[in-house]
């Protein structure tokens, strides 16, 4: 237990304990650039590390389970036109974990996303699945706050302060990556669990046959291009 005669250890501590951050009274951290700080990544006490052993031995099913889904998916989206989906980089590597659709231009990827979200293609609120790019949170670098106001991780500034990045243009707020910013409007991301039915997985490429058929045009037979 620590005590502290103000509110900014309060503050400090969470975040330096986990990503820079404390979801709870992130608010309070970006309003004060003082308190920006680099996470340690301290999270994994003896319990969560006891849970996690026993839950590695189930990690190849649940891999297994994930990539099912998402290609049984994918493979039903890829006849449907007005989307385009991510292109996978090493598709062995693939855990199946999440799902990109990729729109014309983010006004259609709104309307899309909406319109998924009122077929019930949503987790519980504690969770974060089916939403547009934009709102993917600290997965973005124009939402790490330590990263745009530059913070370091020691009193002589590194690496801010390296000579090797004394030529550097170092900004990191929106619009430094226009093309990656483009795309993240354009993108919706969805979360692929490892329960998944296949009940569950055709109601998925229904809503989007409906949405793609109401906002996109016709439902193709093609492949999406």
């Amino acid at each position: 237990m620590a005590l502290d005669d103000g509110a900014d250890l309060i503050i400090l501590a969470p975040g330096v304990k986990e990503f820079g951050e404390d979801r709870g009274i992130d608010a309070l951290i970006r309003d004060d650039p003082d308190l920006c700080v680099w996470g340690r990544g301290y999270r994994l006490d003896e319990l969560r590390g006891a849970v996690l052993r026993v839950q590695l031995r189930k990690l190849p099913t649940i891999i297994e389970r994930m990539r099912n889904s998402k290609y049984r998916i994918r493979q039903a989206l890829e006849t449907l036109s007005g989307v385009k989906l991510r292109r996978i980089v090493d598709p062995a590597g693939d855990t199946g974990a999440f799902l990109i659709t990729i729109y014309e231009d983010p006004a259609i990827a709104k309307d899309v996303n909406h319109a998924l979200r009122a077929e019930g293609i949503t987790t519980h609120p504690q969770g974060v699945s089916n939403v547009r790019m934009t709102e993917w949170g600290l997965h973005l670098y124009y939402n790490v706050v330590s990263l745009v106001m530059r913070r370091s991780v020691d009193k002589l500034g590194f690496p801010w302060s390296l000579l090797e990045n004394a030529g550097s243009e170092m900004r990191y707020e929106k619009g430094t990556c226009p093309v990656a910013d483009g795309l993240f409007e354009r993108s919706i991301i969805m979360s692929i669990p490892s329960c998944l039915t296949s009940e569950d997985e055709a109601d998925i490429i229904q809503a989007f046959k409906k949405v793609l058929t109401q906002y996109c045009g016709k439902v193709s037979l093609t492949r999406a291009v």
